[in-house]
């Protein structure tokens, strides 16, 4: 199995909301294509009573009590978030720094090109994955060299594809964090924006503005801010051999220029401006600017380096010089009305590129073509952050999505890469892997799992942002709940929508449907955990399987295949163990302890596995995977397994052959662990 470094995953454009798929084209020039994805075939079928299981990786072994020692991460899909986005000086390379690394990718083919294994976080990771940054990427003016700001600025040699130099931090606090970077026009010196880690390290102020020399990485300029001086990022420009920087001050409600001798660091000037030297501060000429009619109500961003300006009013997309001649003049398609006006630009302004963000670290790149006045569709798409995970049960492929909705993203299991991304509220898997059910605003649409093509309706329901949805595993029922905490309301599932009708109602918080097709259970939480059992053939509750079970500060049920066991965990300090309880007497059968009793540690995500002969659970503090012996009760072993935790948990998922532990990272990426 082998990394995907190579294999961009965030090439794709299939975006589907409310039933409608927009495909990819957009207006770019004839001889720039964009390769439509191919899918690579799966391989060893599986048969089970309930759907075939698609065996995608043969060279790994199930995971078993004979090789638990044996289980390492093997790979990792996705590419985390961005954290800075460049356009190399001549236009044709594109440069992205996520959680994972440095992409790079050829403008007209959208290909991956390169990777530079440099993580953004990795030397200060807590601390530099909260922070924003959007800029922390450049291009030195001859192309030859990347600048990578983390805690340091990195310069890479591209040609080389080796680290050039390092310019290490010299500012007092080490682990201050460079968000922001530009080269000068001549390539000798690095503006950035430093924040400090102190405090709050990532709230718009608390830093400083600096300047860095390239050739002996000295500090020649330096500026602290405070807490209310820095609202939008401060802009760098250069005329002749002087360095204007605007930055607003949101305390005393004003602007502040300076203006720094690019070779010595001297401040030789600082005074109020205006908003609109602030937001152009590169334009030689603010007076032609402001002569340039009609520009009430628009959007203006000048090219660098140029006398043209972009004008974005309503619907109409203007590029013309600051005397007011007209380059070129292009309507806009709705579909491209929340497009950004573009940030990188290449030496000669032809080409530029906007990072319309529309998530944590998540969203598009659009190419603009500023001799045409063309904008094209989003040829790169970063998916935000998921906070859920589930594979299909055929075992083909893996849904990410977030819990409170939005965006879900389908990914092949063989090949790791994303298939395409839909919106909605919530979504699940239908039973054979097929069909992908999304809750959208007013019904429950199907989509087929290897394209995003909208089928057909399953349901319609009033639903609202934090709806969640539930596929039994015989694909028979669908729960739907359509507020957080309240009843689900199950739904037998016919032939057809029409056939489609509530059932029974769950009267409990979260329903649990069993392996065997047999029954369902639901759970609701309190200073006691109350079970209640319905039989899915008939839709009637079961009285005489209902139970009560105590509360230790956590419950996490997991139950096996026939629900004849229930396993709960306690996160009570001292008292870290794992409990196996009969059902339906919810008689105790066994405490099940973990290698520790004691310390900041928490259990989650318990798992029967193994045919239900194993028990599978998370440990972290620090991160791991646990394993115990079902019918002696035994510790078997722990792996470590290092997850960035999130508030909403770490979802982690076996594929149903148990060839492949999926565990989803709080960047969004899926790490994957197995057997070889």
């Amino acid at each position: 199995m082998t990394k995907f470094r190579y294999q961009s995953i965030a090439v794709f454009c299939l975006i589907v909301a409310s039933g409608i798929l927009i495909s990819c084209e957009g207006a770019i020039p004839a001889t720039e294509t964009i390769p439509t994805p191919t899918l690579a075939p799966t391989a060893i079928v599986m048969t089970t009573s309930f759907t075939e299981v698609i065996i995608t990786h043969p060279e790994l072994e199930p995971i078993t009590q004979n090789n638990l020692q044996h289980i390492e991460e093997i790979d990792q899909w996705g590419q985390g978030g961005v954290h800075g986005v460049a356009l190399s000086p001549d236009g044709n390379l594109i440069a992205v720094s996520t959680s994972t690394g440095i992409y790079l990718y050829d403008r007209k083919t959208v290909k991956q090109t390169g990777y530079i294994d440099i993580k953004i976080g990795n030397e200060n990771d807590v601390e530099t994955m909260n922070c924003s940054t959007s800029g922390n990427l450049s291009f030195s003016p001859d192309g030859s060299t990347l600048a990578i700001a983390n805690t340091n600025i990195t310069l890479w040699d591209l040609k080389a594809e080796s680290i050039q130099a390092v310019i290490w931090n010299k500012i007092e606090d080490k682990d201050s964090i460079i968000t922001e970077i530009q080269f000068s026009s001549d390539g000798s010196r690095i503006f950035g924006i430093q924040k400090t880690s102190s405090g709050y390290p990532c709230y718009s102020g608390w830093g400083s503005l600096v300047i860095y020399t390239v050739d002996n990485k000295e500090l020649i300029y330096r500026h602290d801010y405070g807490r209310y001086e820095e609202g939008p990022g401060p802009a760098f420009t250069e005329i002749d051999e002087t360095v204007f920087i605007s930055f607003p001050d949101t305390l005393r409600q004003d602007i502040f220029l300076q203006k720094v001798n690019l070779r010595t660091g001297q401040l030789l000037e600082e005074n109020a401006s205006s908003k609109e030297e602030h937001f152009q501060a590169h334009i030689s000429n603010l007076t032609a600017l402001k002569d340039i009619e009609n520009l009430d109500n628009a959007r203006v961003k000048v090219i660098p380096h140029s006398d043209r300006v972009i004008i974005r009013k309503e619907q109409e997309l203007t590029v013309r010089n600051l005397e007011g001649s007209v380059i070129c003049s292009n309507s806009i398609d709705t579909e491209k009305d929340n497009v950004f006006l573009p940030e990188y630009f290449s030496s000669d302004g032809s080409i530029a590129l906007s990072w319309n963000h529309y998530g944590y670290r998540a969203g598009d790149i659009h190419v603009w073509y500023l001799e045409q006045c063309a904008i094209s569709e989003p040829i790169l798409i970063f998916p935000e952050a998921a906070r859920q995970l589930s594979i299909s049960r055929d075992g083909r492929s893996v849904l990410t999505g977030s819990r409170a909705g939005y965006t879900f993203h389908v990914f092949d299991v063989k090949t790791g890469q994303l298939r395409f991304s839909l919106s909605g509220i919530d979504a699940q898997f239908s039973t054979s892997g097929e069909k992908v059910f999304v809750v959208e605003d007013d019904a429950v649409n199907a989509y087929d799992v290897q394209t995003g093509e909208y089928l057909h309706l399953m349901l319609e329901i009033e639903s609202n942002y934090m709806t969640y949805i539930i596929v039994s595993p015989d694909s028979q029922f669908i729960a739907i709940s359509d507020q957080p905490h309240k009843d689900f309301q199950i739904y037998r599932i016919g032939n057809n929508s029409s056939e489609i009708k509530p059932t029974f109602l769950g009267n409990g918080y979260f329903p649990y449907f069993s392996e065997n097709k047999k029954f369902m259970a639901t759970i609701k939480n309190g200073t006691s955990s109350q079970f209640w059992f319905w039989d899915l053939n008939t839709g009637k509750e079961l009285p005489e399987w209902n139970g009560l079970l105590l509360n230790e500060s956590y419950i996490n049920p997991s139950f096996n295949s026939d629900f004849t066991k229930v396993v709960t965990s306690s996160n009570i300090e001292y008292r870290r163990k794992v409990y196996l309880w009969h059902v339906p007497s919810f008689s105790l059968e066994k405490v099940l302890l973990p290698p520790y009793l004691s310390g900041d540690r928490h259990i989650s995500n318990l798992k029967f596995i193994s045919n239900d002969n194993m028990l599978f659970a998370f440990g972290s503090n620090p991160d791991t995977f646990l394993f115990w012996d079902i019918q002696t009760g035994d510790f078997l072993h722990e792996v470590p397994a290092e997850i960035h935790g999130t508030e909403l948990g770490n979802p982690i998922v076996f594929s149903p052959d148990e060839r492949l532990i999926l565990a989803l990272d709080s960047d969004g990426t899926i790490h994957v662990w197995g057997v070889k």
